[in-house]
């Protein structure tokens, strides 16, 4: 913690392990090894004021066939870029281009927010440990669709996703 040991265990096979460690803002850093050698590590930092939004899609092209679609992930970041693990943070999307919000979501199972959104080109989630989805999906034309996730008091974020002709499949009307 900081720079300084806080002692070694050795693992009880299917347990776990734990150290009482009391809080101090900082680096965490633990180290995994398996006959003397290092073959994992993991590292949390204490972080700041939530700051920005960013988003991560999932695909950055897609078809034009009116059913491809992109998962987009929200973070809720500080200004350093490191995940804000306890944001909640009301996060507004917006939608413009040949495309529609199908959904979002935050992997909270106690949130009651919608799912599907009243309309293809807006939606409203709320983060849960700092992370967010929406979810994007073609129209049969070909173009840019464009996304903005915002949030109160934080730099809001935007991408594209490209929608590139497609065959479209055999169907009756």
């Amino acid at each position: 913690m900081n720079g300084k040991s806080l002692g070694s265990k050795s693992v009880v096979r299917n347990s776990h392990l734990q150290w009482t460690v009391k809080y101090e803002p900082g680096a965490i850093e633990t180290r995994g090894s398996k006959n003397g050698r290092v073959v994992l590590t993991d590292r949390r930092e204490t972080t700041g004021a939530p700051a920005k939004l960013v988003l991560r899609p999932s695909l950055t092209k897609i078809a034009a066939d009116g059913e491809d679609a992109s998962a987009i992930a929200v973070e809720v970041q500080d200004a350093k870029g490191r995940l804000m693990p306890t944001a909640m943070n009301k996060v507004k999307f917006k939608l413009s281009g040949p495309g529609k919000i199908i959904g979002v979501g935050n992997g909270d199972p106690s949130c009651h927010e919608a799912d599907k959104p009243d309309f293809p080109d807006s939606a409203t989630r709320s983060a849960f440990n700092g992370l967010g989805m929406a979810f994007v999906q073609s129209t049969e034309q070909a173009g840019s669709i464009q996304l903005e996730a915002s949030a109160d008091d934080l730099q809001p974020a935007k991408i594209e996703v490209q929608c590139h002709v497609a065959k479209l499949r055999p169907s009756v009307e």
